[in-house]
């Protein structure tokens, strides 16, 4: 914690602002190294599902979106339909 670290009398703040910057330069490399398997890993679902059913690639990763957004979209849509509601209630959301 930074505010503890500052509070101590045998660290100084230019030793708990570099520790802050290792700190932020490790975070960025845990983020961008998960960033680069989730993408590794979908390029491999998308090709291998592009070969399966014998497509393009920018076809089959098309479709998935196109999936991801119609289900979400279906997601908010059903929200709304509330059994026993009528179409005149107000919804408070």
């Amino acid at each position: 914690n930074i505010i503890t670290m500052l509070q101590k009398d045998d660290v100084t703040f230019e030793q708990v602002a570099r520790r802050k910057r290792l700190d932020r330069v490790l975070q960025l490399g845990v983020v961008g190294g998960g960033i680069s398997v989730a993408l590794t890993a979908a390029r491999f679902v998308i090709t291998s599902l592009a070969k399966a059913f014998g497509r393009k690639s920018s076809t089959m990763a098309a479709a998935m979106v196109a999936s991801v957004l119609g289900l979400s979209l279906l997601k908010k849509a059903l929200a709304y339909l509330v059994p026993g509601m009528a179409p005149a209630d107000i919804l408070a959301k």
